[in-house]
């Protein structure tokens, strides 16, 4: 009998496919930035009558890995709750130059940024691309022509921060140098690699 109840309970609460992952796991974050398509423009929020000073504000934040976190801004200041406090990202000129098309030259390779993509004109096939941290560069190494490259170029704009291009001794090295951290999509094409940052 207690074997009969047994084979009743495993047939009640078995699942079709035994290996399926009994929680859904967390969704990278390539699908969560897609999900979300509307970037953030205005915020405005109405405290109650009550409210006479404003202590902190707390942003909670999904970042590039998924992974939840907080950043608690101290405030302290007084406010009249008659009027809503806003919270919005402004485009600005500074936004307008980032549309903007910029190109340098090293030797044979060519540079073309706008805004989070960059262009890479060269006649070399890549051989490898990863990423380093501190500072973020991502790195790309190409085949080696007989050219002997040493230069860096500093940028004074967002994203993009330094591109430099150095010679191992059997490849180019591409690395360039970003003012935080970013996933990316490469692509190629006739001039070479486009690389966007996401």
């Amino acid at each position: 009998m207690k074997k009969m109840i047994c084979l009743i309970a495993l047939i009640l609460f078995a699942r079709e496919d035994p290996f399926e992952l009994k929680m859904t796991p967390k969704t990278s974050p390539q699908s969560v930035e897609g999900a979300i398509t509307k970037p953030l423009e205005k915020v405005e929020v109405n405290l109650p009558t009550t409210a006479r000073i404003l202590k902190e504000v707390q942003f909670v934040y999904q970042k590039l890995d998924g992974s939840i976190a907080t950043e608690t801004i101290k405030i302290d200041s007084d406010i009249d709750w008659h009027y809503p406090i806003s919270l919005s990202q402004i485009q600005n000129i500074q936004e307008a130059e980032l549309k903007k098309p910029v190109s340098y030259k090293i030797e044979s390779f060519g540079f073309t940024i706008i805004g989070k993509t960059i262009q890479i004109t060269s006649p070399y096939k890549l051989e490898q691309i990863f990423v380093l941290p501190k500072p973020f560069r991502i790195i790309l190494d190409l085949q080696k022509g007989e050219e002997i490259i040493n230069q860096d170029i500093a940028l004074d704009r967002r994203f993009f921060r330094v591109i430099s291009v150095g010679t191992h001794k059997n490849y180019y090295r591409i690395s360039l140098e970003l003012d935080g951290q970013y996933a990316y999509d490469l692509g190629q094409n006739e001039k070479g690699y486009t690389l966007t940052l996401r």
